[in-house]
């Protein structure tokens, strides 16, 4: 995760679209998991989709796995 001090000052974003134009110019996917709803919908507007939802076994933590396709494949 983010600091606190430091959230909502875009670091994030530009980390991820960093990530994105590297993968993208190498016309690859990328995958991703992750346990927190409110980053299902963060990813999603990267165009990231969801490809199973589950529950880590033994416990009541959600689970995402999310793909997303190159924007030149």
């Amino acid at each position: 995760g983010i600091d606190p001090q430091y959230q909502g000052k875009g670091f994030a974003s530009l980390l991820i679209r960093s990530m994105l134009t590297r993968i993208d110019s190498q016309q690859l996917p990328c995958l991703l998991e992750t346990q927190t709803a409110k980053n299902v919908a963060i990813y999603e507007r990267y165009d990231f989709k969801v490809v199973k939802e589950t529950t880590i076994p033994d416990t009541s933590i959600p689970h995402w796995l999310m793909a997303r396709q190159s924007a030149k494949g």
